[in-house]
C-alpha cells in the first residue's frame, strides 16, 4: 500500500477517532506515533488493516463501519491533496473520470496499485460502477460513494447488483447508483448573451 493512501487514512482516523485510540493503535504495529508516512513509501497492508482491527476492538465498532466512516472521510483528505480531480459540477462527473485518474495514478508512482472503478452510464441521472481490487475493501468504496455525494450536495441512491471473486483474483462489487444532479452545468443564457 503506498504511503499516500496510508497517510490519508491515518489523517481520517484522527478525525473520527481520539488521538489515544489512534496512537495506540499505531504502537500495537511497532510504529512511533509521531511517524512520517512519505507518499512514495511502501506500507505493508497487514500492518494499516492491524492498525484498524485493533481500533475495532478498543472502540467495539465493526471493522467495516470504520471502514466506510474513513470513506467518508477520506474524500476531503482526497480534495486536499488533488484539487483539480474535484472541479466538477456534479458526483457523475468525478466518478465517470475516476478509472481514468487511478490508471495515470499507476503510471505516476511506480508499484502503485489503486483499485479499477469502472463507470457505466445507463442514462443522465444513474450509473453502475464496478469496483475491483486485490484488498476488497468494498465498505471503504461505498463509504467514499457517500463522501462523494455529500461533498457534490447531492443525493444519491444506491445499490449493490453484485460481488466476487473474478478468475485472476480480484474482489468485485457492482453497485448502481441513482443520481441527483444532471452531469452538466446549465449555462445562463442571459448572461452568455451578454
Amino acid at each position: 500500500m503506498k504511503g499516500t493512501v496510508v497517510s490519508t487514512w491515518l489523517a481520517s482516523l484522527r478525525i473520527i477517532f481520539d488521538d489515544e485510540i489512534v496512537n495506540h493503535a499505531v504502537e500495537s504495529v511497532g510504529w512511533e506515533v509521531d511517524r512520517i508516512i512519505t507518499p512514495l513509501e511502501d506500507i505493508a497492508d497487514h500492518e494499516i488493516f492491524k492498525v484498524f482491527e485493533h481500533i475495532s476492538q478498543k472502540t467495539n465498532k465493526p471493522v467495516d463501519s470504520i471502514w466506510k466512516e474513513v470513506g467518508r472521510q477520506n474524500i476531503e483528505s482526497f480534495n486536499k491533496w488533488f484539487p483539480s480531480y474535484f472541479e466538477r459540477h456534479s458526483l457523475k462527473g468525478f466518478l465517470m473520470m475516476m478509472d481514468d485518474v487511478h490508471a495515470q495514478l499507476t503510471k505516476m508512482i511506480k508499484g502503485a496499485n489503486p483499485p479499477r472503478l469502472i463507470a457505466k452510464e445507463i442514462n443522465e441521472k444513474e450509473i453502475e460502477i464496478t469496483y475491483q481490487s486485490k484488498r476488497g475493501l468494498f465498505d471503504y468504496f461505498l463509504g467514499l460513494l457517500e463522501g462523494g455525494a455529500n461533498f457534490f450536495d447531492e443525493n444519491i441512491e444506491y445499490t449493490i447488483m453484485d460481488s466476487g471473486t473474478t478468475t485472476d483474483g480480484k474482489k468485485y462489487l457492482v453497485v448502481n447508483i441513482k443520481l441527483e444532479k444532471s452531469p452538466d452545468k446549465v449555462i445562463n443564457k442571459t448572461l452568455s448573451k451578454v
